[in-house]
């Protein structure tokens, strides 16, 4: 959960009215000079707060705003659901919004998140605005409140019930509290207003910015080539969310060249549609699409990384493009056009790559993928166009600690066809902390070429330590299909995440 701008001023408002409970409505005027909002946005924040329930509005001279609910009926958890939406800081672990995924019976993080939400949740749900107004404690506010005195007998000024409580918490207000609550007023320069800076666009933008990202090193034992330590990613990310639907991304490889990941813009007006343009990773193959950071095993299958577009070209599974995407009931889509020349370059040619990817998920544990890639490729712009097509088939079951995964992909490039497929085991020996895989592959650069294929057996240990800090080491073993030993190698690769 972040609390947005949106949240905040409706939680104050809220606040404000529930201090004024029982004193009739109140205008917008009067409760953005009070809580200090810009008039503009309140009027949408208090018109969303009635369509959901928790407002009424009433016309005329003495007409405005009033709690539809006593503020003890009211929690600060379900304002902030009406503003920004469920409280879990992931989908998976959310209870008013939950959306399955198939990690999530072996996830490293999803009781971290859990943990968070309830968290959070029980404190936000236990808290009404009553508790709030009591906490709070301050006196009545004088600017456009109704009139709280009526004449008695003698004609002499009565307080009211509610006038005299609020009157009495306020004499009761330590000494100490009223100077520091004026030396902060001496302290505050006149000429700043807390609006000015709420309305800033820039302002808004940068309290949401998250920075996050990972670094890896590896240690490497092969019989045939180089043994060496190595640093292999140093990949920072800074997102953020400019508006409520509007989010951007910029991802950089300190360690390699091309430096620049990503660097997308996303606007999601709702989970079934939302679109994404700028670089970022091509929504082809179940393990391509697959952050880095969140690999099972240290390297990639081979067919993924030969046959993939985006790797194929050594671009890290990334390309230039646009892409719509969403979620409706238990079908995932992404697809759209792309240059097909890789990252950080201009399109070769007139003609755009086309790339979709769809996935079902008909049972909690268990996801079904398809992807297509259709493209054309060249050297230059004078040169002819040769095909550059993808095909691939995966799916993924994910029960409690064990997990199976596979994938097929077909690829053809100008007259040449290529295939190649993996299936994967996993078992977490000890629950989110120690996980046993076994992974085995085929890949067949040439079909038309007989005995040309390779085959590899990997075996590995991850240890979770926290978060996406992991240890994982791997041995992999590489033959040749017409018989013979490639190479094998001890891998070991340490995970520090941010």
């Amino acid at each position: 959960m972040r609390l947005s701008t949106k949240g905040e001023y409706a939680s104050r408002a809220m606040l404000e009215l529930s201090r004024r409970y029982g004193q009739g409505a109140f205008h917008v005027r009067e409760i953005s000079q009070a809580q200090a909002i810009p008039r503009r946005f309140l009027e949408q924040i208090l018109l969303l707060l009635k369509r959901a329930g928790y407002l009424k509005s009433r016309k005329g001279q003495k007409g405005g705003f009033v709690l539809a609910k006593p503020p003890e009926a009211i929690t600060v958890a379900e304002v902030i659901r009406v503003m920004d939406g469920p409280l879990a800081p992931i989908d998976c672990v959310s209870v008013m919004a939950h959306e399955p995924c198939p990690m999530e019976a072996t996830c490293g993080l999803r009781w971290l998140w859990k943990d968070v939400r309830d968290s959070v949740a029980g404190i936000l749900e236990r808290t009404t605005f009553a508790d709030l107004v009591a906490k709070s404690a301050f006196p009545e506010r004088t600017s456009g409140a109704r009139p709280a005195k009526k004449r008695g007998p003698a004609g002499r000024n009565v307080q009211t019930k509610e006038g005299g409580k609020m009157l009495k918490t306020a004499k009761r207000k330590h000494v100490k509290t009223a100077a520091l609550v004026l030396l902060a007023a001496l302290l505050i320069p006149a000429a700043v207003r807390a609006d000015d800076t709420r309305e800033s666009p820039v302002t808004t933008a940068l309290k949401s910015l998250t920075l996050s990202g990972y670094l890896q090193v590896e240690a490497a034992d092969w019989d045939k080539g180089v043994d060496t330590f190595s640093l292999r990613r140093a990949r920072p990310t800074l997102s953020g969310e400019l508006l409520k639907s509007l989010k951007f991304k910029i991802s950089v490889d300190l360690v390699k060249s091309p430096a620049l990941l990503d660097a997308l813009v996303e606007f999601e007006p709702s989970k079934a549609l939302g679109v994404r343009f700028g670089q970022f990773l091509v929504p082809f193959s179940l393990e391509s699409v697959t952050p880095t950071a969140e690999l099972d095993m240290i390297n990639r299958a081979a067919v993924i990384d030969t046959l993939s577009p985006g790797r194929d070209n050594g671009s890290s599974g990334r390309d230039i493009g646009a892409v719509f995407y969403g979620t409706y009931s238990i079908l995932e889509y992404t697809g759209g056009l792309f240059n097909g020349a890789g990252i950080n370059k201009s399109d070769t040619n007139s003609h755009k790559d086309w790339a979709g990817r769809l996935v079902l998920r008909p049972f909690k544990f268990l996801a079904l993928g398809g992807s297509l890639y259709r493209g054309r490729q060249s050297a230059t712009a004078t040169d002819p166009l040769l095909k550059r097509d993808r095909e691939g088939f995966d799916a993924a079951l994910v029960f409690r600690q064990a997990s199976v995964k596979g994938e097929y992909l077909h690829a053809t490039d100008d007259v040449v066809s290529k295939s190649g497929w993996y299936v994967q085991g996993g078992f977490f020996a000890l629950p989110a902390k120690l996980q046993a895989l076994v992974r085995y592959e085929t890949l067949d650069p040439d079909r038309s070429v007989a005995g040309d294929a390779k085959n590899s057996l990997a075996f590995g240990v991850n240890w979770f330590i926290r978060g996406r800090t992991k240890l994982q080491v791997n041995y992999e073993i590489h033959t040749l299909q017409g018989g013979g030993h490639d190479k094998s190698g001890l891998l070991a690769q340490f995970q520090a995440g941010f």
